[in-house]
């Protein structure tokens, strides 16, 4: 999400809804602190290592590879609402059926080591 996010330019409105929630016999308000704080670490962790994975480039290919089918014709074509709904569900009828992998695993290979 947060590449999403800083490869667009941050957050023009809105922001993070997150919840740290306390687990076990944790129930001091201190414990809720703690929880809260841990979390806000986290997201600056995490925007720290997307920013770094974005100046690496580690998920350019892999994005590009993921969305290539969005750069064709008809999928332009799709996205300026110049296809009808018919023209759509006939297109669908023709792709393969064969599932493809989201590559999770590897993904998670490339972002360990930024995290």
């Amino acid at each position: 999400m947060f590449h999403q996010v800083l490869r667009n330019g941050g957050f023009s409105t809105g922001g993070v809804n997150f919840d740290a929630k306390i687990r076990r016999q944790s129930i001091d308000f201190e414990d809720l602190l703690h929880a809260h704080v841990a979390s806000t670490d986290a997201f600056a962790r995490v925007l720290f290592a997307t920013e770094r994975m974005i100046a690496d480039g580690v998920l350019s290919e892999p994005l590009a590879d993921r969305y290539r089918r969005w750069d064709e014709q008809e999928a332009r074509a799709i996205m300026a609402g110049a296809l009808s709904l018919a023209e759509v569900a006939d297109d669908a009828r023709s792709l393969s059926t064969e599932p493809r992998s989201g590559r999770q695993e590897y993904l998670g290979c490339v972002a360990a080591p930024y995290v």
